[in-house]
């Protein structure tokens, strides 16, 4: 269904015949579905073994599904912005579920990306921008959409998770000394910056 909704045949003819009627009139469902499934996936993590107990098979295969599962979400996200027509692609559902979905790549796979850095820093990299791509999309929506009542209520939290989340990824980014090139908020830089000197005056 995923690469069905995302393919251009679907996005061209969706709303003039009758090719996909049964995806069409129940479109909505299709797509929350679509992000829970995103948002369910991010703890398969945990079912695996420390990352150093691993073979080279096991870590290649969790960090392709993390990739994918990504990949499936932002476009998801994304949709709204290619598909701008389509009343019935709710922002408030993409909302509340990119929030989901980034508390979860908060919990569940920033700690095993940082233990992939070292081996896999490139395609680790590839995760952390499409990831991007999607949650700063939806900070353009919200800062754009002043007028509706329900996403100004919610802007605010959806804020401060995405800023959790970029500030973990540039720490991620600084231990490994790849932070050249991947935008980050200033405010979180400054953030960053508060916690490391505190970090010094304590262990002073």
């Amino acid at each position: 269904i995923f690469f069905l909704v995302e393919g251009e045949e679907f996005m061209t003819d969706r709303q003039n015949c009758d090719t996909f009627n049964t995806l069409r009139l129940h479109f909505p469902s299709y797509y929350k579905t679509l992000l829970e499934f995103t948002v369910s996936q991010l703890k398969f993590i945990d079912k695996y073994r420390a990352y150093g107990d691993l073979n080279e098979a096991e870590k290649r295969s969790a960090l392709d599904k993390i990739r994918r599962v990504a990949e499936m979400h932002t476009a998801l996200v994304m949709l709204k912005k290619h598909a701008a027509s389509f009343k019935d692609v709710n922002v408030l559902t993409v909302l509340k579920h990119s929030k989901l979905f980034v508390t979860g790549f908060l919990r569940h796979e920033l700690p095993w990306l940082d233990k992939a850095f070292e081996e896999s820093g490139a395609a680790v990299v590839h995760v952390l921008e499409v990831v991007k791509r999607g949650v700063l999309f939806l900070q353009e929506v919200c800062a754009s959409n002043t007028r509706n009542a329900a996403l100004v209520k919610q802007a605010p939290q959806y804020t401060r998770c995405v800023e959790a989340l970029t500030l973990r990824i540039h720490q991620l980014l600084i231990v490994n000394n790849a932070d050249e090139g991947f935008y980050v908020q200033e405010s979180s830089k400054q953030k960053l910056q508060q916690q490391s000197k505190r970090g010094k005056s304590k262990t002073a």
